[in-house]
């Protein structure tokens, strides 16, 4: 997918290509397993007794402008996007959900028979499915919600993670079978309460762009090769790129942990085992789409990938919107407090107020230092100890 960036004119951003390719990794997998278990059980991966999930749903997160609907219409739109010619599975690319959508619901005919309607986990169980700009469903995942429950929660919980769910209605009960849906999820950079079990089915892209990104984009919004499609070559070379996979994947009877293990202890022993979990399907997606299974590779790609995930969690968890303020500063050395604010409120959309908050609250919190300068205006910097979370 590097290459098609190139060739639309995009920006690439970091960790963007990797964290898809596994994603798509995981969903071949998982739709394989799916498979075997209908076909031949005992050949299918189980984990405590149930089939393996080894799908990587995927929350992109960045400000307005910034590529989130760009990167995920990339790949999945019906029309123009590059897995649109894989017959292994379809994409599709979804606007708005209600809430009730995604188990469908019954309504009762002239005759008082219940008659079903099929919702997004029936119509699109074998699907890779985009949700630009789905604020609520972020939302389900903020402190001011964790410990409120929904219907759409619970049906998002179950989905997400295992391949059965059923509904139950008065009219009568909704089964569905064989869920191997994955999702890809945009939204603007938030904060996320990781208690949520909604957090633990997602991995987070998140992209800040810095006042070098910045020009970068001004620079790509002129360039001619955006006004290109994706080439049919491109398309058609993704196809039997995911087609040779899933044929390699016949030849594959278990999956050799050993050094994904190795690396998770030498580098987090005291990682809680449900992270752990995660970053291994990560591994698995990932080498999945680099077709070495059954070995998992602990390459410096592999090592970087995860450790991006590692970090853009530890950043979720507190207030992204600080990491973008000294990320500006890192850059930049020193600013004026009128430039800072002028760019955070215009590239990043923060109100006034929102940004002058933000500011003193950074200053209190020690992340940055200011002084005024000859002409008694005031001047943003960064103290000497400062740690970046996210590359």
């Amino acid at each position: 997918m590097h290459d098609v960036h190139k060739e639309c004119g995009l920006v690439d951003i970091p960790f963007m290509t990797e964290r898809l390719s596994a994603s798509i990794g995981g969903h071949i997998l998982n739709l394989r397993n799916l498979d075997l278990a209908d076909k031949t059980p005992r050949k299918a991966m189980y984990d405590s007794g149930e089939l393996e999930n080894h799908r990587l749903h995927v929350c992109i997160l960045a400000p307005s402008g910034f590529g989130k609907s760009t990167e995920i219409r990339l790949a999945l739109a019906q029309r123009t996007g590059i897995l649109n010619a894989t017959e292994y599975f379809k994409t599709s690319v979804r606007t708005t959900f209600s809430k009730e959508s995604w188990m469908g619901t019954q309504t009762i005919d002239k005759d008082g028979n219940p008659k079903g309607h099929a919702g997004v986990f029936e119509k699109c169980k074998r699907d890779i499915i985009g949700a630009d700009e789905f604020m609520r469903f972020i939302g389900m995942m903020q402190e001011h919600a964790v410990n409120e429950y929904s219907n759409e929660e619970a049906y998002l919980l179950t989905c997400l993670q295992h391949d059965q769910a059923t509904k139950d209605l008065s009219s009568g009960s909704i089964p569905i079978n064989n869920i191997g849906t994955t999702m890809w999820v945009g939204s603007r950079i938030a904060s996320i309460d990781m208690r949520h079990g909604l957090a633990r089915r997602m991995l987070f892209q998140i992209f800040i762009p810095t006042p070098s990104i910045c020009k970068v984009y001004r620079e790509k919004q002129r360039s001619a090769s955006k006004k290109k499609p994706i080439s049919p070559q491109a398309k058609q070379d993704m196809s039997i790129a995911i087609a040779r996979v899933v044929d390699d994947l016949n030849d594959v009877d278990s999956i050799d942990y050993t050094n994904f293990y190795a690396w998770a202890e030498k580098n987090h022993p005291e990682m809680p085992h449900f992270d752990v979990t995660l970053l291994k399907r990560i591994a698995v997606g990932y080498t999945v789409s680099r077709n070495t299974l059954p070995d998992i590779v602990m390459d410096e790609g592999m090592e970087a990938l995860l450790q991006d995930e590692i970090n853009s969690r530890q950043m979720i968890r507190g207030r992204p919107e600080f990491e973008i303020i000294t990320r500006t500063l890192e850059e930049v050395g020193e600013w004026s407090s009128a430039k800072l604010k002028n760019y955070l409120m215009n590239w990043y959309q923060f109100t006034e107020d929102y940004t002058y908050h933000l500011l003193r609250q950074c200053g209190s919190r020690r992340l940055i230092q200011s002084k005024k300068d000859a002409n008694g205006k005031l001047r943003y910097s960064l103290p000497r100890k400062h740690k970046r979370l996210v590359k």
